[in-house]
């Protein structure tokens, strides 16, 4: 494995790739990587005060002193506001993951350079469900199959974290829901679609 100028906070995550796919499978393999790997670094960096700052129109669309009209303004305000922040907190520049090598062999694998906090949670997330897939009663349960994202998410440090910061500046559970499931249980989902049909496998960070 080629060595590169180490950089703090930065890793490279090597995934093990079991076969080569079709041009639509493997594109398909890197945006959701991709959009995964922007997911964690949003909730790995989200800007405390400006959550903080949302509270005050949360707290306003709920009051009963405003009309229904002026509540749906403030609603879609509210939300606007959380997608500003959502959207300052994606990464730019070198944060960004990038491929650093793929060995093409079988098996094989993939190497991405990026910021070590949203790397980890990948590889976390891999391999979690790998040692998973070992044991047959798991794999042969669906509804534990369905339910593993969400067991992840519970179990996840980071995630709990960053929820527990969103409903300590007043966005309540129903409010955080949504931003869950399309920030994280859906890029989660098709990340590990791709894992059961064989195109990727576990993973492991490369300290460089």
């Amino acid at each position: 494995m080629d060595s590169i100028v180490a950089v703090k906070n930065k890793q490279i995550l090597c995934i093990q790739a079991q076969r080569l796919g079709k041009i639509a499978e493997i594109t398909d393999f890197l945006k959701t990587l991709d959009q995964v790997y922007n997911s964690f670094f949003f909730i790995d960096n989200i800007d405390v005060e400006r959550v903080r700052s949302v509270k005050a129109k949360r707290n306003l669309y709920n009051s009963e002193e405003i009309n229904e009209s002026a509540r749906k303004n403030l609603k879609y305000s509210f939300y606007r506001e959380i997608g500003k922040l959502i959207s300052a907190a994606r990464p730019r520049g070198n944060d960004k993951i990038e491929i650093h090598k793929i060995k093409i062999l079988s098996p094989g694998f993939w190497e991405f350079f990026g910021a070590l906090n949203p790397l980890q949670q990948i590889r976390q997330f891999l391999n979690d469900r790998h040692e998973r897939k070992k044991d047959n009663n798991y794999r042969n349960s669906q509804e534990k199959r369905m339910g593993e994202i969400e067991i992840f998410i519970k179990e996840n440090e980071l995630i709990q974290a960053r929820i527990m910061l969103l409903k300590e500046a007043g966005v309540n559970e129903e409010e955080i829901k949504p931003l869950i499931a399309k920030y994280i249980s859906i890029p989660l989902g098709k990340l590990g679609s791709h894992q059961d049909s064989g195109l990727i496998d576990s993973a492991f960070n490369d300290p460089m």
